[in-house]
């Protein structure tokens, strides 16, 4: 029977686990703009830097983007700015 393999904690070799980022909504919405323009997801990676799988992603989530970038278009940087009213 054959050793086991030691146990490590960077399994993948002398290289750190790479963090992951997040983008902007801005950045989401820049995407899909470009992306409603006519332009390739490929297009859109490289120019921007970005892997192609997560321009497709954002371009595949299109619906969600665009409702958040509608919030944040209706309320700004200033939040809600629904009022209430006391009884």
């Amino acid at each position: 029977m054959s050793a086991k393999r030691p146990a490590t904690s960077n399994l993948g070799g002398d290289k750190p686990k790479k963090r992951r980022m997040s983008l902007s909504l801005e950045s989401k919405l820049n995407i899909v703009k470009r992306h409603e323009d006519g332009e390739g997801a490929n297009s859109i990676a490289r120019a921007l830097g970005l892997a192609q799988s997560t321009v497709s992603t954002v371009i595949k989530n299109l619906a969600n983007i665009k409702m958040a970038g509608d919030k944040h278009n209706t309320y700004g940087q200033e939040g809600n700015t629904a009022t209430r009213t006391y009884l």
